[in-house]
C-alpha cells in the first residue's frame, strides 16, 4: 500500500511540473514553516479539533519608497481524519500603484501511508482583485503621464494543487497555489499593454532533531521555481529550546540574509518576528598607504572599488590628512556619482566623532540635496593592552 502512495506522490509531482502557464507573482516569505498553507494547499495539522490561525506582515526593502509590503491572514482546522480545510487572505502592495487582494479556500484529503506518515492532496481555489493606479506614477518633472498608463481594476480566478508527505518529525510538500493564466493589463482601448505573472512551483521540506530533552534543532528549505526568473532556494536552521523560545538564521541564495525568532506567549499564541539583508553578488577591493610628512602630519589615501552583478563598476578615491593625530581632514570621489568631504575629530583618547557630506554629480543630483554621515567610534580597552588609536594611523 505504502508503494501505491509513493507512486500517487510521484505522478502529482510530474504533473505539477510538466503545466505551463502565466499566474500570479507570489509574494516571498522568510517564516514559510509556519505559514505553510498559503503556499502548499495540501498542508495538514494531523490534529482534529485544533483551530490554526495566524497572520504575516512583511515590510520589504524598508526603506525604500514604493518598496513591496504583504500582509496575509490564514485559518485551518480538520473537519475530519481525512478532510482538512482552511482559508487565507493575502494582500500585496507595491507602493500606492499596485495592489493586490487574493481569497482562497483550500481543501486537503489526508492518506495514511504507514504508521508513522501521511500523505495529502490538496487544492486551493478563490479569486483575486487586481488595481493597479498607473495615473498615479511620478515622473519626477510634472510631465503629462504616458497615456498608456490607464488604472485597471480586474477580478480573476485563481486554482492551485499541492502534495504533502509528513510525519511527527519531518515533512516534504509540492505544490502550485495558482495555476490560471492571467495577463492583467492587456490590449484595450486601442493601447498596448501588457502585465503577465507566471506559475510558480515551491518545494519545500524539513526535518526535527531531538539534541536533548528541551532543544531541538529544525532545518527546512524551500524552493521555488517560476518561469523566466532563476531558482531562488532558502535554506533555514532554526534551535527550539523548551518548547517555547525559537530562533535561527535563514541564506536565501544570492539574495538574503535572514534572522528570525518567536516565542511561544501562551501555549496557543505564538509571535515571531524576521529581518532579511540583502546582500546579491556583491564584491569589494580595498586598500590605503599612511605616508609620514613630518612627525605631527600624515597624509592617507585610500580607495574602495565595488562591484556588484547587473550593476556598474564603483570606485571610490579618497585622500585625508591626519594632524597632530587628533584633527582628520580629507575629500573622496566616487566616480560619475559623488564628491565628498569628510572631517572627523578625537575627542578624547577613546572616543572620535566624524561628519562626511556627499553631493551627488550624476543624474539624480536635481532630485536631492546631498547625504549626510556622522561617525561615532569609542575604543574601549578590556585588557589595558592596547594603547588606543596611537598604535597605528591606518583608519581609512
Amino acid at each position: 500500500m505504502r508503494n501505491s502512495f509513493i507512486k500517487i506522490f510521484t505522478v502529482v509531482c510530474i504533473a505539477l511540473f510538466s503545466l505551463k502557464g502565466n499566474a500570479q507573482q507570489d509574494p516571498m516569505y522568510t517564516q514559510y514553516m509556519y505559514n505553510m498553507s498559503v503556499i502548499n494547499p495540501a498542508y495538514a495539522l494531523d490534529d482534529l479539533g485544533m483551530l490554526n490561525v495566524g497572520g504575516v506582515y512583511r515590510n520589504q526593502w524598508a526603506g525604500m519608497d514604493g518598496a513591496p509590503e504583504t500582509a496575509n491572514f490564514f485559518a485551518h482546522t480538520g473537519l475530519s481524519e481525512r478532510i482538512e480545510a482552511g482559508i487565507s487572505i493575502v494582500h500585496d502592495e507595491i507602493g500606492d500603484i499596485v495592489k493586490e487582494n487574493n481569497l482562497y479556500a483550500d481543501v486537503a484529503y489526508v492518506l495514511p501511508v504507514s504508521e508513522t506518515s501521511k500523505l495529502s492532496f490538496g487544492v486551493k481555489a478563490g479569486v483575486t482583485f487586481f488595481d493597479a493606479n498607473l495615473t498615479a506614477l511620478e515622473t519626477g518633472n510634472n510631465e503629462q503621464v504616458d497615456p498608456a498608463a490607464q488604472n485597471v481594476s480586474e477580478a480573476f480566478p485563481n486554482f492551485g494543487v499541492g502534495a504533502y508527505w509528513f510525519g511527527d518529525k519531518y515533512y516534504v510538500g509540492l505544490s502550485a497555489p495558482n495555476l490560471f493564466t492571467s495577463k492583467h493589463l492587456e490590449n484595450e482601448t486601442g493601447l498596448a499593454r501588457l502585465g503577465e505573472e507566471n506559475i510558480h512551483y515551491f518545494l519545500t521540506g524539513g526535518y526535527v532533531f531531538d539534541l536533548n530533552q528541551n532543544l531541538k534543532l529544525k532545518p527546512a528549505f524551500m524552493a521555488r521555481a517560476v518561469e523566466g526568473a532563476p531558482l531562488s532556494v532558502d535554506i533555514t536552521a532554526n534551535v527550539l529550546l523548551y518548547n517555547r523560545f525559537e530562533a535561527g538564521v535563514a541564506y536565501r541564495f544570492d539574495e538574503t540574509v535572514s534572522g528570525l525568532v518567536n516565542f511561544r506567549v501562551t501555549p496557543e499564541l505564538r509571535i515571531g518576528y524576521a529581518y532579511d539583508y540583502t546582500t546579491g553578488n556583491l564584491y569589494f577591493l580595498t586598500g590605503g598607504y599612511v605616508f609620514d610628512l613630518n612627525q605631527n602630519l600624515k597624509l592617507k589615501p585610500a580607495f574602495m572599488a565595488r562591484a556588484v552583478e547587473g550593476a556598474p563598476l564603483s570606485v571610490d578615491i579618497t585622500a585625508n590628512v591626519l594632524l597632530y593625530n587628533r584633527f582628520e581632514a580629507g575629500v573622496a570621489y566616487r566616480f560619475d556619482e559623488t564628491v565628498s568631504g569628510l572631517v572627523n575629530f578625537r575627542v578624547t583618547p577613546e572616543l572620535r566623532i566624524g561628519y562626511a557630506y556627499d553631493y551627488t554629480t550624476g543624474n539624480l543630483s536635481d532630485f536631492n540635496d546631498g547625504t549626510h554621515e556622522i561617525m561615532v567610534l569609542f575604543d574601549l580597552d578590556l585588557l589595558g593592552l592596547s594603547k588606543g588609536y596611537n598604535v597605528s594611523p591606518r583608519f581609512f
